[in-house]
This record gives C-alpha cells, sequence and structure tokens, in this order.
C-alpha cells in the first residue's frame, strides 16, 4: 500500500505568528510578550499608543492567520509541505499586489521578509552598493545601519541560527552615510539643508565612479519624509546607472495609489504589516520592478540573504 507524505503537525497560530524572526519577536517566557511588551493575539481594549513597531495584531488580522493555518493543515494532508509552502506564499505575493492594484502584468516582484530591517538587508544584498544613505535610524531602526552595510543586525538571524551581531554575512560589505534631519536639541533643520547634503554625498560618490543605495524614508516614526522626493527622483535621474533608490514605506502609511508611482519611477518599495495594516508585528515585503534587479521567486539570490 503506498503511503502519503507524513504528517506534519503545525504549531497554533499564537506560536507561528512568533517565529521565523529574531529575537524581537521572540516572547518571554514568564510575560509571554515580547521586548516591545507584544503578545501573539488580539487585545482589543488595549489603547495602542506605542512605536511602530510595538504593535498587537487586530482581531480580524488574527482570525486571517487562523484561516491560512487551517487551510495549510489540511493541504498537508496530501500534499508535501514545500508545495504548501509554495503555493501559499505565491497566494500571499499575489494578494499583496492586488491590494497595491497591481497584477503579474505589471512587472513587479513581491518578496517577502521576516521584518522591516530584514527588507533593507535584502535589498542591500541584491545591490550590493559602494555606499548606503539612509535617515538617522533613531527615525526608523536601529538595526538598519548594520543591514545596508551588509552585516548581521541581530544576534539570531530569520532562519533560527544564531550568528555573532554586526558580523559580515558574506565577502561583500558597503558604508552607510546617514542623515540628520533634526539638530543636537532636537529642533528639526531645514529640509533643503538636508537635501543639499545628501545630494553633494550622492553626486560625490558617483563621480568616482562608484554605486550608491539611497533611502527614501515615506514617513518616518515621527512623521519625516527625508530626503525629499524630489531630490531623490531627481539624483536617480542624474546618475541611472550608478543609484538605486529604495523607498522606506515601512509601516505601509501611505495610499496604494504613492506605491504604485514609486514603482512606476523605477523604485524599490517597504512595507510591512504591523501598526498601520494591523499585521503582527514583524512581516514584511521588498517590492521591485523586476527589470530593476535580478530578482523574484526562484531567482538565484547572493549568500548573504541565505545567511
Amino acid at each position: 500500500m503506498e503511503r502519503g507524505p507524513p504528517l506534519l503537525v503545525l504549531a497554533s497560530t499564537a506560536q507561528l505568528l512568533v517565529s521565523g524572526g529574531d529575537e524581537r519577536i521572540l516572547p518571554d517566557p514568564a510575560s509571554g510578550r515580547s521586548r516591545y511588551g507584544c503578545g501573539a493575539v488580539p487585545e482589543p481594549d488595549l489603547v495602542a499608543l506605542g512605536s511602530s513597531t510595538a504593535s498587537i495584531i487586530s482581531g480580524p488580522a488574527f482570525a486571517a492567520a487562523a484561516a491560512l493555518r487551517e487551510r495549510c493543515a489540511e493541504q498537508l494532508r496530501s500534499r508535501a509541505p514545500e508545495q504548501v509552502y509554495a503555493a501559499q506564499m505565491a497566494r500571499q505575493r499575489a494578494a499583496l499586489l492586488d491590494y497595491c492594484g497591481l497584477d503579474e502584468g505589471d512587472g513587479v516582484a513581491a518578496l517577502l521578509a521576516a521584518s522591516g530591517t530584514d527588507i533593507h538587508l535584502l535589498a542591500a544584498q541584491l545591490c550590493q552598493p559602494r555606499h548606503s544613505v539612509m535617515l538617522d535610524p533613531s527615525e526608523t531602526g536601529s538595526g538598519v545601519p548594520a543591514a545596508l552595510k551588509g552585516r548581521h543586525f541581530s544576534a539570531h538571524t530569520a532562519y533560527g541560527g544564531a550568528v555573532a551581531a554586526d558580523a559580515a554575512l558574506n565577502d561583500w560589505h558597503g558604508g552607510a552615510f546617514t542623515l540628520a534631519p533634526r539638530r543636537e536639541d532636537g529642533s528639526l533643520r531645514e529640509p533643503a539643508e538636508v537635501d543639499a547634503e545628501c545630494a553633494a554625498f550622492v553626486d560625490q560618490a558617483c563621480d568616482a565612479g562608484e554605486t550608491v543605495l539611497l533611502v527614501l524614508t515615506d514617513v518616518s516614526k515621527t512623521g519625516l519624509i527625508v530626503p525629499s522626493i524630489a531630490t531623490a527622483l531627481a539624483l536617480q535621474k542624474r546618475w541611472p546607472q550608478r543609484l538605486r533608490v529604495l523607498v522606506d514605506a515601512c509601516q505601509f502609511r501611505l495610499a496604494p495609489a504613492t506605491v504604485r508611482a514609486y514603482l512606476a519611477q523605477g523604485l524599490m518599495v517597504a512595507l510591512t504589516g504591523s501598526k498601520f495594516v494591523s499585521g503582527p508585528t514583524f512581516c514584511g515585503a521588498l517590492l521591485a520592478p523586476r527589470g530593476l534587479l535580478a530578482c523574484g521567486a526562484g531567482a538565484a539570490q547572493p549568500a548573504g540573504v541565505q545567511a
């Protein structure tokens, strides 16, 4: 008698939502909460006043995750885990593109990642620039500079492996130049001054024959867009062969039409599902025009991504 594939028993929905990431997602054994104070199940009576990362999944989102778990469990009765995984990942990519008003004919790849920081790491590994330019990490995420430089930003990877934080992922590594939007007293600098500083660095590096990844943050934790969209687009037009632009739209605080507009300009877009989309604390996707990068489902990835 021919036997089917071995039965795979899935963990609970709550357990699955706090797996597949670095130590930021892990719950404390005593409290059941992450270091951001977030649990894995909805808390409808909670008034959420935390930062973008410190958010808890909503009731409808948890129900959707539970339904997905049930579909996977049912399919695993007759199909191999790899087949179920690939099919559901493809469905998730298609659903995200559909939400943004895109389809397969638009030529946009959706690469899923464990967190916003992982998305920056992925973009940097795919581009492997000599320099990255980003907003001050206090406005975005503390691990982003390391990720953009090709280094581990945590002591644990999304694959569950223990690593040395700040160690190189592979042979490639780059530098990170940060833009400070505020003075030491916290007051805002003139946006034109910050834009000029950004343009000067990019122009000097590109003129010297070096490649640059520019991170356009839309928007930061305090509501800033840095550098300005006009500056980023002007630099991209000036240095089409040496500059790549990644829009940090993590937390998804912009309209789908804006996402499409960025992609139409040849920019990559980083999105996460926490906070404003009310998904789990850590999850995200990198959207990129397929012609911009040799990326996508089934494409060969740099060794640093596999790390």
